[in-house]
């Protein structure tokens, strides 16, 4: 997977690259005139202005990098959630099945945990509809290959 610090890092070495060949092309400005230079200047122009459209695009796949980031700490978290829902559920099954011997404290304690992470499930699972739909929302205005993008789905199950 693409780093969003790695799209970064690609775009202000690209920008650097395009800001040199103007900058450089700029140079001939005083010291060569006549309709060649004229017909290269535009070619030049058209490159640095397709050049800033791409930078752009850079900028936007470095968002969407950066919330699929985001997704995959928000899945850790609700895997984790989940982890510790089903402990204490099977705690809780285990105590009340003692019956009339069973620690009904510890049994509601159990409740209480798994109310907890359920909470922590459910806001987990808000974030990361929230990161795919900013995500398909930058990549809305990026021409080319990248045309929609698939987070990794998690196997949400209702607790």
């Amino acid at each position: 997977m693409v780093k969003s610090g790695d799209v970064s890092s690609d775009k202000s070495k690209f920008e650097e690259a395009i800001k040199e060949c103007s900058e450089r092309f700029a140079e001939l400005n005083s010291s060569w005139k006549g309709p060649s230079y004229k017909g290269i200047k535009a070619s030049v122009d058209s490159f640095v202005s397709e050049a800033q459209l791409i930078s752009t695009q850079m900028t936007s796949l470095a968002g969407v990098c950066q919330d699929h980031e985001a997704y995959c700490v928000q899945v850790a978290k609700w895997e984790e959630a989940k982890r510790i829902y089903d402990d204490a559920e099977r705690q809780a099954q285990a105590e009340a099945a003692k019956g009339e011997y069973a620690d009904q404290g510890f049994i509601d304690s159990c409740h209480k945990e798994m109310e907890r992470q359920k909470a922590i499930m459910k806001q987990a699972e808000e974030e990361m509809r929230k990161l795919v739909t900013s995500a398909q929302s930058k990549l809305s205005g990026i021409k080319g290959e990248i045309k929609e993008v698939t987070f990794q789905p998690v196997s949400i199950t209702s607790v």
